[in-house]
């Protein structure tokens, strides 16, 4: 027991606490109103009693030797909160404690979670945990300490997403001896930003006007029956959050070309048959949402939630491929990057065709049959779902205005929406999941925006097209399953 002297004097339990550091030796006693028993006396000083009644206090006294009682000084009062009781009595103790075990570092947003088990040492005074950020501290004063306390969890904070943080635990007790240490790394990451979808049922409908020709748009001419298969579609415009996460994402995948030019910068897909993707570039009638700004893309404060714009039907397809690359998951890529054809039987996310587009924009199986998607005029009124030239001259966050029957936002109004259909004529006939023309040079472009009117565009029969190298900063899109 290394120098420890038991001795039982009227009651009151002694022991001498011997090897000091200057060669002396210290006593102490535990005094108690009830009966005490000792239980057990540690080689590093910890003292176990037992207490007849588990009520009011024990007092630990010290004194340097035993000739005179008024030498006796208190030490600690101890609240009887069991029947057995421990106290540290400070001795000379080299004996550093175990190390911890299970120490793990969980990376989040911006932030690391570290946890641990404690050792099983009667003299476990806590754990140090020391950061750094080139490699694991080798002692408890290097480096920045994140945590130095009980417990066995600690949360490091305001890290830099992208950075590898190394982490040592330290055990120590109160003798401020220190275990050999344990490491962890961990690289906080932001959460990718995958788009909200909302699931539409399958079923049939009938497609475009026979009033087209009416409402200035005669191509929504003839109406005719189609009927489509089950499938998803995101709840909002793809925002520029979104759009830059996967840029983001593609360029530190080597999957993107980047022109800097003297107005801002251009993306193009680096494999395949390259297409400009977007055009950063501040035009004479906008200023781009989303920069390059050297080393990633950033978007401009307070227009994270706007819809994203300055993107070709191109880089509306490549976003959908990238985004089936990003999940990670054993979804199949709809887009041939050498030929720009696509699979719309593959599993990952593309653009809707344009049947899809107008059968979610009617609110699918619970539509109402409205004029715009959601809203019919004179009540409750095109305003309360659209941006469009009569109360708006630029785009707003999405999700601004009410939802149609599918809880879809947007689908009238704010930008134009890229679909998947090269454009052509509609056919009278009856059409299951169509998917357009077979040849052409254009694409569709649906919905209306805050730069065209409510009654020609914002409709859910009207149709425009453009060439799919064509982006104006009121045309985005929305992504499909």
């Amino acid at each position: 027991m290394r120098g420890f002297v038991l001795m039982v004097v009227l009651g009151v339990m002694v022991c001498r606490v011997g090897a000091q550091q200057d060669g002396s030796q210290q006593f102490f006693r535990v005094v108690s109103d009830s009966t005490t028993e000792l239980m057990a006396i540690s080689p590093d000083g910890w003292l176990t009693w037992s207490n007849a009644t588990v009520s009011g206090t024990c007092t630990i006294e010290r004194a340097n030797n035993l000739t005179d009682s008024n030498l006796w000084m208190p030490y600690s009062l101890e609240t009887v909160t069991s029947v057995i009781m421990r106290a540290r009595c400070s001795g000379t103790d080299a004996e550093a404690p175990r190390n911890i075990s299970s120490f793990t570092a969980l990376s989040g947003d911006g932030q690391v979670t570290l946890s641990w088990m404690n050792p099983v040492d009667a003299d476990l005074m806590g754990v140090n945990v020391q950061r750094k950020t080139n490699d694991y501290p080798s002692s408890p004063a290097e480096g920045i300490t994140v945590h130095g306390a009980v417990g066995t969890v600690a949360h490091d904070t305001e890290l830099s997403n992208g950075v590898t943080y190394f982490y040592t635990a330290f055990s120590y007790d109160e003798a401020a001896n220190y275990s050999s240490g344990v490491t962890a790394s961990a690289t906080p990451t932001k959460p990718f930003a995958f788009p909200t979808f909302v699931s539409v049922q399958g079923g049939s409908f009938y497609m475009g006007n026979d009033w087209g020709s009416i409402s200035g748009n005669p191509d929504a001419e003839p109406a005719h029956r189609v009927t489509l298969d089950a499938f998803t579609i995101s709840t909002y415009e793809i925002t520029n959050d979104e759009m830059a996460e996967i840029l983001n994402w593609a360029e530190a995948h080597g999957k993107l070309d980047i022109d800097v030019l003297s107005d801002g910068s251009q993306v193009w897909n680096k494999y395949g048959s390259s297409q400009m993707l977007l055009d950063l570039r501040i035009g004479s009638f906008s200023v781009p949402q989303i920069k390059w700004n050297g080393t990633s893309f950033i978007v401009n404060e307070g227009k994270g939630s706007f819809p994203s714009y300055g993107v070709t039907w191109y880089g509306a397809a490549a976003y959908c491929n990238f985004l089936t690359e990003a999940q990670g998951s054993d979804l199949t890529k709809c887009y041939n990057f050498s030929t720009w054809s696509y699979d719309l039987s593959a599993t990952g996310y593309r653009l809707p065709t344009e049947a899809e587009w107008e059968y979610a924009a009617r609110g699918g199986k619970y539509g109402n049959d409205t004029t715009y998607s959601g809203a019919s005029d004179p009540s409750p009124g095109w305003y309360t779902v659209a941006w469009c030239s009569g109360n708006s001259s630029s785009s707003h966050a999405v999700g601004a205005k009410n939802a149609n029957e599918l809880g879809l936002y947007d689908m009238s109004g704010n930008v134009f929406e890229w679909c998947n259909d090269i454009y052509g004529n509609y056919s009278s006939f009856s059409q299951t999941n169509p998917s357009g023309a077979y040849s052409g040079t254009e694409r569709v472009r649906r919905g209306g925006s805050f730069k065209t009117s409510s009654w020609t565009y914002a409709t859910v029969w009207c149709r425009t097209s453009q060439s799919p190298y064509y982006q104006d900063y009121f045309t985005g899109f929305r992504c499909v399953r």
